[in-house]
């Protein structure tokens, strides 16, 4: 059975972030991707003609916090475009890396402390590892479904009944203009970079406060 640190399910911004500042402390880490691909929805490439090509979308990179800008130029260099916002005048800067999310999230990733597995589903080899931690930056929906699937399939029903649930009848469908509601995944990019390191500072610091606390007793 494999034993690591940490286990981060989801090769994206949140999941690189992560990985990178643990193994910066020196734990092990494994970063489980079930796509082909790091980087998630900000997959970039360069195609035949040397351009880079965004497959699923264009993240700009808003320069909101010093803390994020700090850290992320630590991977990569960047082009920089101001613009006047027309209701308060003032200026706002975005910015892309210049060789792509991509490149710069696998810049994260080169660290000895990390594995990186894709094409891999978590849910297909989780029981084949122990760990301390497990991040999972994918729908929380399908997390829990993948529990009770397991909860069920060790422990089968010996009946069956049919039950009639009223609900609501859906008149049409309903138009969304926003796209998914309410998904962490669609936060700009520079929240997600934030929330992850604003988790590991968090996490690391109640750690250390742990060990503090056994140390006195």
């Amino acid at each position: 059975m494999n034993k690591f640190d940490i286990i981060i399910v989801g090769a994206g911004i949140s999941g690189c972030v992560l990985a990178q500042h643990y193994a910066s402390i020196k734990k092990k880490v494994l970063v489980i991707e079930k796509r082909d691909h790091i980087a998630g929805n900000s997959y970039d490439y360069i195609d035949k003609n040397g351009s880079l090509v965004f497959k699923y979308n264009c993240p700009l990179f808003h320069k909101t916090e010093n803390e994020v800008w700090e850290y992320v130029t630590q991977f990569s260099e960047w082009r920089q475009d101001s613009v006047t916002k027309e209701k308060t005048d003032t200026l706002e800067c975005t910015a892309l890396p210049i060789s792509g999310y991509t490149q710069m999230l696998q810049k994260m990733l080169d660290y000895p402390y990390i594995e990186v597995m894709l094409n891999t589903d978590y849910f297909d080899i989780g029981h084949d590892i122990t760990f301390e931690k497990l991040f999972f930056t994918g729908a929380s929906d399908q997390y829990s479904e993948n529990l009770i699937d397991s909860y069920f399939a060790e422990n089968p029903n010996d009946y069956s009944r049919t039950v009639n649930y009223p609900y609501p009848e859906m008149i049409a469908n309903v138009y969304f203009t926003g796209g998914t509601l309410a998904n962490y995944k669609y936060l700009p990019i520079e929240v997600a970079l934030k929330n992850a390191i604003v988790l590991f500072n968090n996490l690391e610091r109640m750690n250390i406060a742990k060990q503090n606390a056994f140390k006195n007793l």
